[in-house]
């Protein structure tokens, strides 16, 4: 009867001055300890997300200037080019003499 008459009445009524029985504010302590621990968590993935982020930005940046022809590109390859087919002559080639 004690029981009842103190969930049902005197719960209620330190409930409304504020004040709440002791196994309530432990159950309520540990809960909040429970929620920064996953806040905690989840700053840590969101931060690691953020990173991730970054970084394929950084590497779709340098596919995009990759893929774009600038001049020296195109003097690079031609060079590049004339080193190959000069090479490709070259191999077959006899000398005529002794130098």
């Amino acid at each position: 009867m004690f029981k009842t008459l103190y969930r049902a009445v005197l719960v209620p009524a330190l409930r409304l001055f504020g004040l709440a029985p002791a196994l309530e504010s432990r159950q309520l302590i540990r809960e909040i300890i429970q929620l920064e621990q996953q806040l905690e968590a989840f700053q840590r993935e969101l931060e690691e997300l953020r990173m991730e982020n970054k970084s394929l930005w950084d590497m779709l940046d340098e596919l995009n200037s990759a893929s774009t022809v600038g001049k020296g590109t195109v003097t690079d390859f031609l060079e590049e080019l004339q080193d190959t087919v000069m090479e490709e002559m070259l191999k077959d080639f006899k000398p005529a003499g002794e130098a």
